[in-house]
């Protein structure tokens, strides 16, 4: 996961997870909003099979913020579903 990663590591994870840095004036919102997503993908993509509650207590999140997140991912063609809510599993689209 990203906890104990160095910054070239985690550069490297967001680069094969297809989320890019941007040098600048990031606002600070965008950069936890990617920040999150990285985490959440990274468990996932560990994980495939854990619930929301789950994800949510790993990243410090709450249930909410996990819920609106995956559904960005969705949206963005990142994260797929794959079967029902109970015995389903997630897919994390290179």
């Amino acid at each position: 996961m990203l906890i104990g990663m160095n910054e070239r590591e985690r550069k490297a994870m967001m680069a094969s997870l297809g989320i890019a840095g941007e040098k600048g004036g990031q606002k600070s919102s965008l950069k936890s909003s990617l920040k999150s997503k990285t985490r959440i993908l990274a468990i996932l993509s560990t994980r495939p099979g854990v619930s929301l509650p789950f994800v949510a207590k790993k990243t410090g999140m709450s249930l909410a913020g996990v819920k609106k997140n995956i559904r960005q991912l969705k949206e963005e063609g990142r994260l797929r579903r794959i079967g029902p809510d109970k015995g389903g599993h997630w897919e994390v689209v290179k």
